[in-house]
Parts: C-alpha cells; structure tokens; sequence
C-alpha cells in the first residue's frame, strides 16, 4: 500500500479484529470509546482479543494519553474517548 501513497489506514472492528491488528503490531495509534453502561459477564468478549501479549513487557503501551467526555444533551449520558499513540 504504501507504493500507492497510503500512508496509514483506519481500522474499525470489534474484539477479533482489534486482537489481530494489536498481535501483529500493527497499531500505531488507537482511539477507543468507553460507554457508560457495562455489560460484563463471563462470555462477554474483551476489548481486545487475539492472543494476548502473555507478559506485561510484551505488552502494546499507550503513551500521550488523551481522555475527552463526550455527552448526550438530552439523556445526560457521556461516552469517553480516549485517544493514545503506541510506544515501543
């Protein structure tokens, strides 16, 4: 892609594709919305799947972390956005 000019790409999945990208490093940048309700639960899929770093130091880190509240006018419920740049 990058001999046809494309110099970054948006990616938008759920916890699958997030994984695959995150365990290929192929992340640079990450935006994530949190809402406020919380489903949970024992099947619940995680934010980010795949197959996980198995050690803290392998870890993707986030650094410049932004966090901005975005609100609802007319319910009063917010979602954050926290927005980060990848660090290795």
């Amino acid at each position: 892609m990058l001999d046809r000019g494309v110099l970054s790409i948006l990616v938008e999945g759920g916890s699958k594709i997030a994984g695959a990208f995150v365990d290929d490093r192929l992340v640079d940048r990450a935006a994530i919305y949190v809402s406020p309700r919380v489903l949970g639960g024992e099947r619940a899929l995680p934010a980010v799947g795949g197959l996980g770093a198995g050690r803290l130091s392998a870890a993707l880190a986030l650094g410049d972390l932004r966090v901005d509240r975005l609100g609802h006018r007319r319910t009063g419920a917010s979602n954050l956005l926290i927005q980060s740049c990848a660090r290795e």
